[in-house]
């Protein structure tokens, strides 16, 4: 799906690496997948961890979800910058949130469903990453990513079952 006023940069940034610039494949099938799987987006609550570029959270929004997209201090101004171009429709479904999964911190809100995508490409994120999901008590999570370092991937599930997590791959 196709909407205009995306803007990627690839450039590195004090307080996040560049990987936050791009739409990857990962958040494109998510977006597929929920879209299909998902009987209803209007309402749904999504809490989305690591937005990048807000790509899903905007596919999410135009389908009527309302959507919380988090992001590092760092990537926000792209982040910001992509959602506030797009229309009053889609603006309307989506709030922008400094998220640093570090601080033990949870954001006041309540979800139906947490989504991220391509957020596994730093180990040492994974017990952080586990804790923010973990803090915001929600009952479903969907993870997406493309398989790029798969020993540090099933470490990444062996953790998440470690801390409760029912993990389903598929």
């Amino acid at each position: 799906m196709f909407v205009p006023g995306i803007r990627q940069d690839g450039t590195r940034k004090l307080g996040c690496d560049e990987s936050s610039g791009w739409i990857w494949f990962a958040g494109q099938a998510l977006s597929e997948v929920l879209i299909s799987k998902i009987t209803t987006m209007e309402g749904l609550r999504v809490l989305e961890l690591g937005s990048g570029t807000g790509w899903l959270a905007i596919q999410l929004a135009a389908k009527g979800a309302c959507v919380t997209a988090t992001e590092r201090t760092g990537a926000c101004p792209l982040l910001l910058q992509n959602i506030y171009s797009q229309s009053p429709e889609i603006l309307a479904n989506i709030d922008v949130h400094v998220l640093d999964w570090t601080i033990p911190k949870a954001l006041d809100g309540e979800w139906d469903i947490i989504v991220a995508s391509d957020i596994l490409y730093l180990q040492e994120s994974y017990v952080s990453l586990l804790e923010t999901i973990i803090r915001h008590d929600v009952a479903k999570t969907s993870l997406a990513y493309e398989e790029r370092k798969p020993e540090e991937e099933k470490n990444f599930i062996a953790l998440a079952s470690q801390h409760g997590f029912d993990v389903k791959v598929e």
